[in-house]
């Protein structure tokens, strides 16, 4: 049955105390702008009050925020309009600073108030260019990182900081079970931050990383990483030998490195002869510790005498394997000469 009008009601609240805060980031030294946007919820025209708070404000020191028109500015907004409220911010030192927008009005005599906290931090790129970290897949590195922290006061009481990755989400797993940066203090102190990189890629990537080191008090420095894993050395070495135009295979199994079924891709590289293939192409490595996946790689020489080299490779979300494949050509077996004729 169809719903009475008058079984509908609702009742409206107060805006709440404070709204979702607003972030913005400057360059240490630098000034940057951020805009909140305000809608009129209402079908009457409103007349609105602004003004920009500091929180803590430092006495002689000129205030990090600034509303990019006039304080106490009013305006009028129609009804479900919208308006936009420039600010800017500059980052004088490392650290997080803060300040509240408030929009005051009125309507049908019930005064209205807008609470919009506003957050700017301070980041810091210390490096001229990214850190290169460069390995061939499946051998460890291990370096000791030197980070240059711009920006402490010479003064300033030791701080406890954190610190995470910035990383594409196409490599966010490879890297999260790959890479181990490990800080050697446990405060920021002096002008350098030390900690110990492990990485230990089982496949060939290249990608790029951010480290973003945070002081508790706030300030970010932000140091770009670009990582490169090279081909991995040959697993073994596969021989194959046969005669012309005749097929020749060796098979045997492989096992995935982890207690995990993996999904995979099997194939000969682009410079590989064509006279290779493999079976299968794709399908599922069982985990570690079974019989393994059987795989047959097959050759079948199609020119006389001439040796071949390709390269095979098993491949999985997280490890590549690669083989070496190398040929002989069989000489055709010859049949034993004829007996000489006895003299007549």
């Amino acid at each position: 049955a169809p719903i009475s009008p008058s079984a509908a009601h609702g009742i409206g609240h107060f805006p709440a105390e404070h709204m979702a805060a607003t972030e913005v980031t400057a360059p240490l030294g630098q000034t940057t702008s951020g805009t909140i946007s305000f809608r009129n919820p209402f079908e009457d025209p409103l007349t609105l009050t602004i003004d920009l708070q500091q929180a803590n404000p430092e006495d002689g020191v000129a205030d990090p925020f600034e509303l990019l028109a006039r304080r106490g500015v009013r305006q009028h907004l129609a009804p479900f309009a919208t308006t936009q409220l420039p600010f800017s911010f500059v980052a004088r030192d490392m650290a997080e600073r803060s300040a509240q927008l408030t929009i005051q009005s009125e309507f049908h005599g019930q005064p209205l108030s807008w609470t919009f906290p506003i957050v700017g931090v301070a980041v810091s790129r210390p490096l001229a260019k990214p850190i290169l970290l460069q390995t061939p897949a499946r051998q460890p590195l291990l370096r000791e990182l030197q980070l240059p922290i711009p920006g402490l006061h010479a003064n300033a009481v030791e701080e406890a900081f954190s610190y995470d990755l910035d990383v594409s989400e196409e490599d966010a797993d490879q890297l999260m079970r790959t890479l181990t940066l490990t800080p050697m203090q446990r405060t920021l102190s002096g002008t350098v931050l030390r900690m110990s990189l492990d990485w230990r890629p089982l496949r060939p990537m290249r990608t790029s990383a951010a480290l973003i080191v945070r002081k508790s008090s706030g300030g970010r420095w932000r140091y770009d990483i670009s990582l490169e894993a090279g081909e991995p050395d040959p697993d073994d070495t596969i021989h194959i030998e046969s005669a012309m135009n005749k097929m020749s295979a060796v098979s045997f199994r492989l096992a995935n490195a982890f207690d995990v079924d993996a999904n995979f891709r099997a194939f000969f590289t682009p410079d590989s002869p064509s006279c290779f293939t493999v079976t299968p192409v794709a399908g599922v490595l069982p985990r570690a510790g079974t019989p393994g996946n059987l795989f047959t790689v097959a050759y079948t020489p199609i020119e006389y005498g001439k040796q071949m080299a390709g390269k095979l490779v098993i491949l999985t979300d997280e490890m590549q394997w690669s083989y070496e494949v190398h040929t002989r050509y069989q000489e055709p077996l010859l049949p034993p000469p004829r007996p000489p004729r006895p003299p007549r």
